[in-house]
């Protein structure tokens, strides 16, 4: 998630965030991997998983699909050292 997340940053999550209703980042799981994402929900009810490292492709997700993704929590605080 570089620039906005680095590796080694400590985040907190909102664990009553168990579905993708609104736009922000995540902490997901999928095939037994912890991922932090941007998602943004649309008016439809698709997905839109993003990076916010341009190297990484953004992933869509139809309506029945976001449906069975695996939500951790919403990430609403980050502390980096110095």
């Amino acid at each position: 998630m570089e620039p906005s997340l680095h590796n080694g940053d400590m985040i907190l999550l909102d664990l009553r965030a168990q579905r993708l209703t609104t736009n922000g980042i995540y902490v997901i799981q999928h095939n037994g991997h912890l991922l932090v994402k941007r998602i943004q929900v649309k008016m439809n009810g698709s997905v839109l998983i993003k990076s916010d490292n341009p190297a990484y492709e953004v992933e869509v997700l139809s309506p029945s699909q976001a449906e069975s993704v695996i939500v951790v929590g919403r990430v609403v605080w980050y502390f980096r050292e110095i």
